[in-house]
C-alpha cells in the first residue's frame, strides 16, 4: 500500500521539462524581479554560546531542501518526492499538489534562520501558486503550458489522465500561507485581497444542506466526483479512516483563519458549517477504548494518523477564532488520547492506529512490513498543536514539544551528506525519465530535508513534499516560536533550547549541563520554564552576581525588576535516566539512555527498516539496502563538558 493512499488515491506521472509560460488567472502579487526580500532580523553580537542543538540552524538546512526541491526550469514548481533509494538519486511530479506547503513554510524559516539561501526562490515559488488561480477564485491545477501535468493519470492524486483538478488542501493551504505569512512578510495588500477571493470561490463550490458544508478531496471541471450525500463515503479511499477529517479540516482552517482577519460573514457561516460536519458522530464511528466512553465527544479515534491530526488544526484554528470552548475541548481531548500511541516519550506515533486486527489488515499484510512505520506528519503535526494548544491557553504542554523537539523531530531531518552519499551508493540502479525525473546534484539539495517514514531507529531515505513541509513548518517552526514568548516587558523561556530574541538571548547547555544562561535586553520580569525532569527544590538562580531567592509560578522561576544588560543564569543538576518502552505493532522493546529530555542512546538498532518496501507519493517503488541512521549521539557520552561555538549574528525582530 502506497503510504498516502489513505489519503488519495495513487499519485502521477510528470510531463516533459520545458519551461512553461506564465498563466494569466492572477494578477501578480509582486514584481518579484525588482523587489528583494524583507530583512526579517537584524545583527547580533559574537560571544561564545554551547554549541547545543540550534532550531535556528535547522531551520537554514530545511530551507537548502525546500527551495532545492523547486525546478526553476519548469516554473519554479517543486517535485513531489525525493528518493535517495536510488542510483542515482532523484526528485519526480510536479503535479502542484503539495505545492503550496514548502511555499507557506519558508517565511517562517527565514524568519528564524536568517538565511537568504535562493532568496529569489520564495517569490517565485509562490507565484507558481498563485498565477493559477482563476477568475472564480479557485486554484486550477491544469495542463496548458504544463506538459509535466499532461501525462498525469490516476485521481485524486494528479489530473487523471490530462483532466485539470482543483484540490481542496491545496487552496487551503494557499490561503493560509497568504494570510498568515506573506501579507506581514511582503507587506503586500494583494495577499489578502487573493486569499478573500479564493474564500468567495471555495465557499461557492461546497456541498451543503441546510446546516452543513464539505468538501471532497479534489474537484474536476464537471463537477464533484464524490458522493453529494454527507454519510456517503466517510473514508473516500476505503483505507481506514480519516479521509473526510483531513480534507475538511482544511478549508475550515482557512476559512476560520481568513474570518479572524477580515470579519467576513460568508467565510464563519463556511466555517461554522464545516464545524458542525466534523463534530458528527458519523465522522468519528466509534473510536477505541472502553465502550462507556463517548468517543464522539471526545474525539477517540483510529485509522491514519495525520488525517485526523490534521484535520484538527482546522478546529483547533476555528475554536481561537470565535472563542468556542466546546471545540477547543474537543481538540484538547484529541490530543491527549493521540499521544498515548507510539513511543511518545520521544515523538515517535505510528502512521495507524486502531486495533492490531485492523493493523495488520491496513499496514503489515499490505506492507510485508514488521511494523508499522511513523510518518514525518505526525510528528509535525503534533508538534503543531502542542504548540498552539499551549499558546492559546488551553493547556500547558511545553514538555511534550521539549522532549519531541530534541528527539525524533531533529532526527527525522536528513543533515549529513556523508550519509546519503553512503546509501545512495549502494541502492539499486536507477534509469532517469528526463520527462518525470531530475537527478541534478540532488544530495546537495537534499540537505535538510525531512524524510516520510521511519522505525524508531532508523529511516526510510525518502521524502514527500507533504512530510517534508509540515515537519519545517509545524514541527521546527512551531517550536522555535514557542522558546521565547514576550508580551511589553514580560517574557517566557518555555523551552532551554537557544535563542536569539529582541527581548532576550538564551543560551542552553543542555542536555551537558543543567544551565542556561539568558542575556536581557528588554524584559523586566522573566518566567523561566525548568523541566519538569529536574528536582526544584535543588533548582538555583542568580541575577548578575546575587542569588535569588526562587520563586516559583507553577513550573516557571520568576526574575523580576530586571535591567538591560542583566544576565539571569539558571542551574540544576541533570538527570540521567534508562527506561524501556515496548513498540506495540512490532513487539520490540526499547531500552533507552536519557539525559534530561534527550536521548542519548537507543537500542536494538536496525540497519535497515523494518518495512522492506516503500511507495512514495510520485508513484516510485523502492526497498531499502540501508536506512538513514537515527540518533547517532555517542558525542553525547563522550564530550565531558560543554562545547561552545560563537552566537549567530542574526537576531530575527518578526514573527509570523
Amino acid at each position: 500500500m502506497r503510504r498516502r493512499s489513505f489519503i488519495k488515491g495513487a499519485v502521477t506521472a510528470v510531463g516533459s521539462g520545458l519551461m512553461a509560460p506564465r498563466l494569466g488567472g492572477a494578477a501578480r502579487l509582486v514584481d518579484a524581479p525588482a523587489r528583494s526580500l524583507p530583512d526579517p532580523g537584524e545583527a547580533a553580537g559574537g560571544d561564545l554560546i554551547p554549541d547545543t542543538l540550534d532550531l535556528a540552524s535547522r531551520g537554514a538546512l530545511s530551507i537548502n531542501a525546500l527551495t532545492g526541491a523547486a525546478d526553476p526550469q519548469r516554473n519554479y514548481e517543486t517535485y513531489l518526492s525525493g528518493h535517495l533509494v536510488f542510483r542515482p538519486a532523484n526528485m519526480s511530479n510536479l503535479n502542484g499538489m503539495c505545492a503550496a506547503k514548502p511555499v507557506h513554510a519558508l517565511p517562517n524559516l527565514r524568519v528564524m534562520s536568517g538565511s537568504k539561501q535562493n532568496a529569489n526562490f520564495d517569490v517565485r515559488m509562490l507565484e507558481a501558486c498563485t498565477n493559477e488561480v482563476e477568475d472564480d477564485g479557485l486554484w486550477w491545477l491544469s495542463t496548458k503550458d504544463r506538459p509535466w501535468r499532461a501525462k498525469s493519470s490516476g485521481e485524486p492524486g494528479g489530473t487523471e489522465g490530462g483532466r485539470d483538478i482543483f484540490c481542496v488542501l491545496g487552496q487551503s493551504r494557499l490561503m493560509v500561507a497568504l494570510i498568515d505569512c506573506y501579507s506581514k512578510y511582503l507587506n503586500d495588500p494583494k495577499c489578502l485581497d487573493l486569499a478573500g477571493k479564493m474564500s468567495d470561490g471555495m465557499a461557492k463550490i461546497a456541498l451543503r444542506n441546510d446546516d452543513l458544508a464539505w468538501y471532497h478531496y479534489i474537484r474536476h471541471r464537471s463537477g464533484w466526483p464524490g458522493s453529494s450525500d454527507p454519510n456517503g463515503d466517510p473514508d473516500p479511499t476505503g483505507a481506514g479512516g480519516g479521509g473526510f477529517i483531513f480534507t475538511n479540516g482544511h478549508p475550515l482552517r482557512a476559512f476560520s483563519r481568513w474570518y479572524a482577519v477580515s470579519g467576513d460573514k460568508n467565510a464563519l457561516d463556511m466555517a461554522q458549517r464545516l464545524t458542525r460536519f466534523l463534530l458528527r458522530p458519523e465522522v468519528w464511528g466509534n473510536g477505541e477504548g472502553p465502550t462507556t466512553v463517548d468517543a464522539t465527544t471526545h474525539a477517540l479515534w483510529k485509522g491514519h494518523f495525520h488525517s485526523h491530526s490534521m484535520g484538527m488544526a482546522g478546529l483547533l484554528e476555528y475554536a481561537v477564532a470565535t472563542n468556542d470552548a466546546r471545540v477547543a475541548q474537543f481538540v484538547v481531548d484529541f490530543y491527549a488520547y493521540s499521544r498515548n500511541f507510539g513511543i511518545s516519550r520521544i515523538g515517535w506515533f505510528p502512521c495507524f492506529a486502531g486495533p492490531m486486527s485492523e493493523v495488520q489488515q491496513n499496514c503489515l499484510n499490505s506492507w510485508g512490513a514488521k511494523s508499522v512505520m511513523m510518518e514525518g506528519c505526525d510528528i509535525g503535526d503534533m508538534t503543531f498543536l502542542a504548540a498552539h494548544l499551549s499558546s492559546a491557553g488551553f493547556g500547558d504542554y511545553w514538555e511534550d514539544i521539549d522532549m519531541w523537539t530534541r528527539n525524533q523531530l531533529v532526527e527525522y531531518q536528513m543533515i549529513n551528506r556523508d550519509i546519503l552519499q553512503e546509501i545512495v551508493a549502494g541502492s539499486p540502479a536507477h534509469k532517469i525519465d528526463p520527462e518525470t525525473e531530475t537527478d541534478n546534484n540532488v544530495i546537495e539539495r537534499n540537505v535538510g530535508a525531512f524524510m516520510s517514514s521511519a522505525d524508531p531507529t532508523v529511516g526510510e531515505p525518502w521524502w514527500t513534499m507533504c512530510c517534508n513541509a509540515n515537519c519545517a513548518f509545524g514541527g521546527l517552526y512551531s517550536a522555535w516560536k514557542s522558546i521565547v514568548q514576550t508580551t511589553g516587558e514580560v517574557s517566557r523561556v518555555n523551552l532551554l533550547l537557544n535563542r536569539n530574541s529582541t527581548a532576550l538571548d538564551v543560551a542552553s547547555y543542555l542536555p551537558y549541563e543543567g544551565k542556561v544562561i539568558l542575556s536581557n535586553k528588554t524584559s523586566r520580569k522573566i518566567y523561566v520554564r525548568v523541566p519538569r525532569w529536574a528536582d526544584k527544590k535543588v533548582v538555583r538562580a542568580w541575577v548578575n552576581q546575587e542569588e535569588l531567592t526562587p520563586v516559583w509560578f507553577g513550573d516557571y522561576l520568576v526574575a523580576d525588576r530586571l535591567q538591560r544588560g542583566d544576565t539571569v543564569i539558571v542551574e540544576f543538576p541533570m538527570v540521567e535516566t534508562v527506561e524501556k518502552y515496548r513498540e506495540l505493532t512490532s513487539g520490540i522493546e526499547y531500552t533507552i539512555r536519557f539525559r534530561g529530555n534527550t536521548v542519548v542512546d537507543i537500542s536494538p538498532r536496525s540497519l535497515v527498516p523494518l518495512r522492506p518496501r516503500g511507495v512514495s507519493d510520485a508513484g516510485s517503488t523502492f526497498g531499502f539496502t540501508k536506512g538513514y541512521p537515527l540518533y547517532q549521539r555517542d558525542f553525547y557520552k563522550q564530550q565531558k563538558s560543554t562545547p561552545m561555538k560563537q552566537r549567530p549574528r542574526y537576531v530575527p525582530t518578526m514573527e509570523l
